[in-house]
């Protein structure tokens, strides 16, 4: 599946406007109401199309030809892929930007080349960026290209390649504070602190200004590294030029809790609490909720929600799920299953993350048919439930030997399973042995088929496929020729099944 669409990519020279053209064409776009309307049709359209292998292409081509191409300026095309790009559907907004250059021959901007870049890298993985990286033109290697391979490398956390591509970007001089901020957030995630403060301090004797983003890079860097006074230090350079901000207060009650300072979390958070921004303030509410719990103060968890349900007309799904699930990291599961009834009898979207932190909590708890009801109600009320839902259900069946029911909910997680998730290799093994203890080929054959639409077949899979044809007295030559096709050779395990196939049907 990775090598879709890479024999078609072609990068014409001529293709190329200047950014500041492309900014009057989105201005020009996002004030057409008739445009703006259309865009959010088609997009709903798109969003519908929930399987990553069927292509889009023909519905976008109908809804292009029903529009009419004088109507349509490039950036409204472009606007669906940012749109589907935030959606987390890399796999459509990687044809539509495909489309918009090979089909439509639209002119790409570096803004366009750095989606389709972070777009590649999400469909196919690093070595496809690099690859396709190389073959654009010369003079289309700007910063914001550079910008969005390093991004990929960052996102890979690939120090070496990060760094290598860093220097390559300084002596082009192309180095933004974007770049900085990008190498300093991944030394701080794979723990090279020490180069976080190095590296800034080179930004600013390069002249180039630090920006929010910069700000918040460096508080996460000293916090995660729990560096106190250094967080310290750029906290009071942020008072300083006026900078504070709820976040960033959040960020350093998080350090000051983690290293005990409780005191000075507390103080933390409450400067945090006076900055939450009127509009849009829910993760920052969620925020302070969560921070509270992990402190275990539940006093001030009722207050923030309190505060928060009186400013706000209706509470959004996610403060819920950091309410409900703060009371039960409390030990609170009265308490959370009232707030969850409550939730029930008022949403407005039905999110299924909020049932799934109960679902998690029954699970971990070994209240597996509170568990299951929950599910199952879910499912009557014509929901459908995360795979990872029944994923943990079957866990937590497995562990009690209650095999039977573990199958059952597996197959139902691969059923509500997207591409994108995994099912745990060591419980897909547990329900292969469970059917070939059965002799169920058919059940082994159907959840084999399950599987492979989500991932790769194993060898073990494959083992386990052996096993249950050889215990039903049926031909292995079908499972040996797939394996063989999947590039699975026969190995010492293959042979020892083999080996008692034989036996078998000898005795």
């Amino acid at each position: 599946m990775r090598r879709l669409f890479f024999c078609y990519f072609h990068l014409n020279p001529n293709k190329f406007v200047p950014l500041q053209q492309e900014r009057l064409n989105q201005l020009f776009f996002f004030t057409t109401n008739s445009s703006s309307s259309s865009s959010q049709h088609i997009y709903a359209r798109l969003m519908r199309v929930v399987d990553r292998r069927v292509s889009v292409i023909p519905m976008v081509e109908q809804w292009w030809a029903e529009q009419g191409r004088s109507v349509l300026p490039k950036s409204y095309i472009q606007g669906l892929v940012k749109q589907l790009k935030r959606s987390k559907r890399h796999v459509h907004a990687l044809q539509i930007s495909m489309w918009m250059s090979d089909q439509r021959h639209f002119p790409l901007s570096p803004g366009d080349l750095s989606d389709r870049l972070n777009l590649i890298y999400r469909v196919h993985g690093l070595e496809h960026v690099e690859n396709y990286f190389n073959n654009i033109p010369k003079q289309k290697k700007v910063y914001q290209t550079y910008g969005a391979l390093l991004k990929c490398y960052a996102e890979e956390k690939s120090v070496e390649k990060a760094e290598a591509l860093f220097e390559q970007m300084k002596q082009l001089e192309m180095l933004t504070s974007f770049s900085y901020n990008v190498l300093m957030r991944l030394y701080t995630d794979s723990g090279q602190h020490e180069k976080v403060g190095t590296l800034f301090q080179e930004m600013n004797n390069n002249g180039v200004r630090p920006d929010t983003f910069t700000d918040y890079t460096l508080l996460e860097a000293y916090a995660t590294a729990l560096n106190i006074s250094m967080m310290e230090g750029v906290m009071k350079r942020i008072k300083r030029l006026h900078l504070e901000d709820s976040h960033k207060y959040a960020i350093v009650a998080r350090a000051y809790a983690k290293k005990g300072l409780q005191d000075k979390a507390l103080a933390a958070l409450k400067k945090s609490e006076k900055l939450v921004p009127g509009k849009n303030g829910r993760i920052a509410w969620g925020f302070l909720i969560t921070m509270y719990s992990d402190i275990g103060n539940k006093d001030e968890m009722y207050r923030i929600w309190n505060t928060y349900r009186s400013s706000s007309q209706e509470a959004s799904n996610s403060v819920y799920m950091c309410m409900i699930s703060g009371l039960l990291k409390l030990n609170d599961p009265n308490a959370a299953e009232a707030l969850f009834k409550e939730w029930e009898s008022q949403f407005t979207y039905y999110d299924m993350r909020v049932p799934s932190i109960l679902i998690s909590y029954y699970c971990k708890k070994g209240f597996l048919r509170k568990a299951k009801s929950l599910l199952w109600k879910t499912v009557g009320s014509g929901r459908t439930p995360f795979a990872n839902s029944w994923a943990r259900v079957a866990a937590g069946y497995f562990k009690v030997n209650h095999i039977p029911e573990a199958v059952k909910m597996m197959k139902a997680a691969m059923e509500a399973g997207k591409p994108s998730w995994s099912p745990s290799p060591k419980n897909v093994i547990k329900s292969l042995e469970y059917f070939g203890e059965k002799k169920d080929l058919r059940g082994a054959e159907e959840f084999v088929k399950l599987v492979r639409q989500l991932v790769p077949l194993t060898r073990e899979v494959y083992h386990c496929l052996l096993r249950t044809y050889s215990v039903a007295g049926e031909p292995l030559s079908d499972v040996l020729e797939q394996m063989k096709e999947d590039g699975f050779h026969v190995d010492e395990e293959t042979n020892k099944i083999l080996r008692s196939c034989r036996i078998r049907l000898v005795s």
